[in-house]
């Protein structure tokens, strides 16, 4: 071989791996349709439950079913001025709506509401803060995150949890 035909064979060679090296990868294949059928779900989250009792929940949850919904969001906690419910009997002023020795509880309410939910087809998501908890940083200022105030140029807590910090992430997994 000619010295001449060696060197453009090199060029080429290197030409071809430079433009594989810069070659944009394929896309992934596509993954195969699933083998079932994913679940639709129409839920609500009522921004105000203020209906005097459980019964007039229950009514309020026929209206909600008949329009279509198959899944109640429900906040299970309250933080200092949030509304309480209007079926609660809120005997603590922050705290969560369920039974537990990990926070202080307004008014064991999940259980209920689910039982209201379920004999109307209905499922329910219990929805919780994860860095606003009153009642965990009234106990425990030490676990409130930090952020930079730009009036005062420097870093202060905030009133929010850190989730930086593993005693925040075991009492949320708790």
């Amino acid at each position: 071989m000619s010295p001449r035909l060696v060197s453009r064979l090199w060029r080429a060679v290197a030409a071809a791996a430079a433009a594989a090296a810069c070659a944009v990868p394929p896309p992934p294949a596509r993954s195969p349709r699933r083998a079932w059928p994913v679940p639709r779900v129409a839920a609500c989250q009522p921004t105000l439950l203020d209906e005097p009792d459980l019964a007039a929940l229950g009514r309020a949850l026929d209206r909600m079913a008949a329009a279509g919904a198959d899944t109640l969001i429900f906040r299970v906690f309250r933080n200092a001025g949030d509304r309480d419910y209007g079926f609660s009997a809120g005997r603590e002023a922050v705290g969560v709506y369920f039974r537990t020795d990990r926070a202080p509880v307004v008014d064991d309410l999940l259980g209920r509401v689910c039982a209201l939910a379920r004999r109307r087809g209905m499922g329910v998501f219990a929805w919780m803060t994860t860095r606003r908890m009153d009642w965990l940083l009234t106990e425990r200022p030490d676990l409130a995150d930090r952020a930079w105030d730009p009036v005062t140029g420097r870093i202060q807590p905030v009133p929010r949890l850190d989730l930086f910090s593993d005693e925040v992430v075991d009492y949320l997994a708790a």
